[in-house]
């Protein structure tokens, strides 16, 4: 019998988490994390950026500072289409299209594995 704190574990489960390629535009590609629980597909993007003091202080004063950002959270229900997308020679690029007709584009590194996850034909 699943209570309702294991039914939440159950939820929040990682069943498969990959470091990705994310194109948040047709010129721009965003390192990240895309995670699979039990219910909804997310991905969060790094950034690593350097604060710098500037002049004499920067060996002594910089500091690598690396930004986190949920791009997105989709519940199952959510996800409208699922398809195989291309970005110049690669073809491993994952088309995801939410109920606002919003596309998030995910270079993974086996696309066949992530559509028989996600529950759709390769």
């Amino acid at each position: 019998m699943l209570t309702r704190s294991n039914k939440s574990a159950k939820r929040n489960l990682v069943q498969k988490k990959e470091w990705v390629t994310y194109l948040s535009t047709n010129i721009n590609a965003v390192r990240g994390t895309l995670s699979l629980s039990g219910d909804s597909l997310s991905l969060q993007t790094s950034q690593i950026t350097e604060k710098r003091a500037g002049g004499l202080f920067d060996f002594l004063f910089s500091r690598t500072v690396v930004q986190h950002e949920l791009v997105f959270k989709l519940d199952f229900a959510h996800i409208k289409m699922l398809r195989r997308g291309h970005y110049g020679l690669e073809k491993n690029v994952l088309e995801i299209t939410d109920a606002q007709h919003n596309i998030y584009r995910v270079i993974v590194k086996n696309y066949q594995e992530w559509a028989a996850l996600l529950g759709q034909p390769a």
